[in-house]
């Protein structure tokens, strides 16, 4: 399966510094590396980005004589992480110089990328950037290597061109820096699945471990390098889905000699392939994976550079295959000629999927293991297993059909089928069918269908279908469809479907579904969707849809929708729509509303209900025993702060004969009202008549030239004798008021009044004015009366 990569940046990115060649010390060589399989959500996610990484510093490190200090590796890093670990590996550098050391320095980038720049993620390095940065380092050499979609736009930055493999047999270039692409400028660079990595890195360790060293000389120069790199993955993609890939390059390297990359004399254990050995040679380690696909000509002897292990060595020349096994020990080397192989005859032939692949397959009807070594089939690999059964442990190739047993089923590459057993099945690429395990269920690349366990799900690519588990779902890639579980149920990439938890539901990327959890539920970017959680539901970016939650709710950006808990609510950007809490609501800008004892906002379209309410500007309504604004059209309180509002004191009477102090706070237009009033004359002892009152009023300017405003007014008053309301009183006042100074008006006024009396008041008139009883009885009595007020207030 050959997917096209929207970025994984070149390979060699650049050879900068004057290499100033016999003046300095022996060479020391330095590696940053950095591999990104997330290029964001709108971007499918990379499978072998890290792994080739990875794979380069071990290279350089075996054959390149880079030393393990001097090795720096980032997976899928952020630009602080990425500057951080440079600033750090510069530091090295600069003290190597200062020894007098030559200074030669690799960089490696694989991951997404477009015309622009480097992708990571949702962040981005663009090549302008990436130019300056490798202008930094204090060395002779700076050789940058970009495998991704449309690196060769960095050679064009300068005007580099597609070509063919560069040549140099007339001019030697050393000093300056060069700069190698994995493809050209709008082109993609593709990763294979058969490779477990992208064609242009994999064909350029290749040549590095000596499939490109045609001289037999023992060393593999960067030349000869990239002409193998070039050559070979040319040929390997021109049948690819995603079409023929030409790497390009910029050189602008001067000097006599070649950069040597790699020494073979060095290595610990070495292959050498005999001059009369010829074919298409795979060289794949004791885990099955290929490490050297090389070409070997006829009369040419090939030496590649290997760790010491065991090897399977298969030869592939014409329409026959052959197959021999290699231990390669320290210190040592290993020759193969054409008489230590044999010919395999395959039972059944099978492409493995890419179109340049002609390596086949045995197809294994059944087998039965007690272990891998214990096994009824020991025929050659790799294999096609139709069904497969174990009692502690079996190891296949590919699974095309039923794997069962009580212990660990494991298949190096895809199952299509069934995998069960009672401690773990592995496969190691995709799974188009089931897994089921008491223990773990793990699958290295997309799961299509179903992961059941006790214990524990991985998939490292997507999920499309189902993944349950009593312990713990995970899946690296986009989860397209349920994850369901006791334990937590973790998406690291983006969720278009749906995950269930007893405990905790985890969303890496964005989640475009719901999240359900009896602990937490947390999307750490952009939700769309629900969330719900018995404890909290987070959202690290913004939300569109629904947050619940039984403790607290929590969006770092925007939320547009509807957001509930019995705890507390908090949005770290706007709200357009509805927050409602039992205890605490905060937002950024609210264009909607706010229900909860306590609501902070910055500015409010719309309205606040609550104990207490904080806003900056209101564009509504506030409601709350206390309101706190910078401005706002309707505060309804007890008490309103508003620093652009009214905050007036008051001092007056009225025709129930008593002194009134009141407090008048709101908006320039609304305000709320406060009384307190006594009647010194009724002290007979310890009863004594006060009251206490609250009201709403507003504040109306006048357009009457002899009168400067008008306050209709509600007012509720209760009236004490001792310490005993014995009246309620509602009055409905009209009064019109004089500005004689900023801070200094008087004012005046009619009402009318409507009175509940009891007690000992019950039969008393209340104030001067003529009152009209409208009915009594044993302890009570209603009466009406017209009244007046007047006063000032500062």
């Amino acid at each position: 399966m050959t997917l096209p990569r929207s970025a994984r940046l070149g390979f060699l990115l650049a050879v900068l510094v004057p290499l100033v060649a016999g003046a300095e010390g022996a060479a020391e060589r330095f590696f940053f590396g950095v591999g990104a399989n997330d290029g964001g959500p709108t971007r499918a996610r990379l499978r072998y980005a890290g792994k080739d990484a990875t794979a380069m510093a071990r290279l350089l490190r075996e054959l390149g004589g880079v030393p393990d200090e001097n090795v720096v590796v980032l997976l899928d890093p952020g630009r602080e992480d990425f500057f951080s670990a440079w600033a750090s590996l510069l530091g090295r550098m600069r003290a190597a110089r200062a020894r007098g050391q030559r200074v030669e320095l690799f960089f490696y980038y694989s991951g997404h990328s477009d015309e622009a720049g480097l992708i990571w993620g949702d962040e981005r390095l663009d090549y302008r950037e990436l130019r300056r940065a490798l202008r930094e380092p204090p060395a002779e050499v700076v050789v940058a290597i970009l495998d991704s979609c449309a690196s060769g736009a960095l050679t064009r930055l300068k005007g580099g061109t597609i070509r063919p493999a560069f040549l140099v047999d007339e001019s030697t270039r050393v000093r300056g820096h060069a700069i190698l692409t994995s493809s050209s400028a709008d082109e993609v660079a593709q990763e294979s699945d058969r490779l477990r990595g992208s064609f242009f890195t994999h064909h350029l360790m290749a040549g590095l471990r000596g499939a490109a060293d045609m001289r037999g000389a023992g060393r593999v120069t960067l030349t000869e390098a990239y002409r193998y790199a070039f050559e070979e993955t040319l040929a390997q993609t021109e049948r690819t889905l995603g079409g023929p890939q030409h790497p390009a390059y910029e050189i602008e390297l001067h000097g006599s000699g070649d950069l040597v990359v790699t020494d073979l004399r060095k290595v610990s254990a070495t292959l050498d392939l005999a001059p009369a050995l010829v074919g298409r040679v795979f060289v794949r380690d004791a885990a099955g994976d290929l490490v050297v696909e090389a070409r070997k000509r006829e009369g040419i002897p090939l030496r590649l550079g290997l760790s010491p292990g065991a090897y399977v060595v298969t030869v592939v020349h014409g329409e026959n295959r052959y197959e021999t096994s290699v231990n390669l020990a320290p210190d040592q080397a290993s020759e193969i000629g054409p008489g230590d192989l044999r010919l395999v005859l395959p039972e059944e032939a099978v492409s493995r999927g890419d179109a340049d692949w002609e390596e086949t397959y045995h197809v294994v009807p059944f087998e039965f293991s007690v272990l891998p070594s214990l096994s009824t089939y020991g025929g050659p690999r790799p294999t096609i297993t139709r069904f497969s059964l174990f009692l502690l442990a079996a190891t296949g190739d590919r699974l095309d059909g039923t794997q069962a047993g009580l212990g660990i089923g494991r298949m190096r590459e895809d199952v299509e089928g069934v995998q069960i057993a009672g401690l773990a099945n592995l496969a190691g690429d995709d799974v188009d069918g089931l897994q089921a395990a008491l223990g773990l269920n793990r699958a290295g690349g997309d799961v299509k269908g179903v992961q059941m366990a006790i214990g524990l799900n991985i998939a490292a690519g997507e999920v499309d279908h189902l993944q349950m588990a009593v312990g713990a779902n995970l899946v690296f890639g986009t989860l397209d469809g349920l994850q369901l579980s006791v334990g937590p149920s973790l998406g690291f990439g983006r969720v278009e479907g749906m995950q269930v938890s007893a405990s905790y539901a985890h969303a890496d990327g964005r989640m475009d579904g719901i999240q359900l959890a009896g602990g937490m539920v947390l999307g750490a970017d952009h939700v769309k969707g629900i969330q719900a959680a018995a404890g909290a539901a987070f959202a690290l970016g913004s939300v569109e849809g629904v947050q619940v939650a039984g403790g607290a709710t929590l969006a770092s950006g925007d939320l547009s929708g509807f957001q509930a808990s019995a705890g507390a609510n908090w949005i770290g950007g706007s709200l357009v729509g509805f927050q409602l809490a039992a205890g605490f609501n905060q937002a950024g800008r609210v264009d909607g509303s706010q229900l909860a004892a306590v609501n902070g906002a910055g500015d409010v379209d719309g309205f606040q209900v609550g104990v207490l309410n904080f806003a900056r500007d209101v564009d509504g309504v506030q409601i709350g025993l206390v309101n706190f604004a910078r401005s706002v059209d309707v505060p309804i309180g007890l008490l309103n702060i508003v620093s652009e509002g009214r905050f007036r004191i008051g001092l007056w009477g009225s025709e129930l004969a008593m002194g009134h102090l009141s407090l008048k706070t709101g908006s320039p237009t609304v305000h709320s009202i406060l009384t307190a009033g006594i009647r010194p004359e009724r002290a007979r002892g310890d009863e004594i008549n006060w009251s206490l009152g609250a009201g709403l009023g507003l504040h109306l300017s006048s357009a009457i030239r002899w009168i400067d405003f008008f306050e209709p007014e509600v007012l509720v008053t209760t009236v004490f004798e001792g310490a005993d309301a014995q009246a309620l009183i509602p009055a409905l006042r009209l009064g019109v008021g004089w500005d004689l100074a900023r801070r200094l008006a008087v004012f005046a006024g009619i009402s009318a009044n409507l009175s509940v009396q009891w007690d000992d008041l019950r039969d008393e008139r209340l104030g001067v004015a003529p009152t009209l009883e409208l009915g009594s009885g044993r302890r009570s009595s209603v009466r009406v009366w017209p009244g007046f007020f007047a006063g000032i207030e500062i």
